[in-house]
């Protein structure tokens, strides 16, 4: 499952080849009413359920350059956030706060 969508947001996860065998990953939250969007990897909650710590440079970053290894670990762990109902509603609280601090400049023309 490459997205989802929730009630009040889009959870997207994208992936881009790179040189080599590195991979970009990031999720991108759309709110659904204002098409406001951000990459969310290194909200608290994503840094937890991905198992990244605060000491680890990732977690200051809201997109990764990753292994070919460790996009499989993280695309792995992201389908089963996304089909997992409870993780979304509860993700779309925490968006709502993130949102509500004014972080989501970002506007989808699509």
């Amino acid at each position: 499952m490459r997205f989802v969508e929730g009630k009040k947001y889009i959870l997207s996860m994208i992936v881009e080849k790179q040189n080599g065998d590195e991979f970009d990953f990031f999720i991108k939250a759309q709110h659904i009413a204002s098409r406001r969007f951000s990459y969310i990897n290194n909200l608290n909650l994503m840094l937890s359920e991905f198992g990244i710590h605060s000491d680890d440079p990732r977690s200051a970053e809201s997109q990764w350059t990753v292994s070919k290894r460790e996009l499989k670990t993280l695309t792995n762990k992201t389908k089963i956030m996304f089909s997992d109902i409870n993780f979304v509603e509860y993700i779309e609280k925490q968006l709502d706060y993130d949102r509500a601090e004014g972080e989501w400049e970002n506007i989808s023309i699509l």
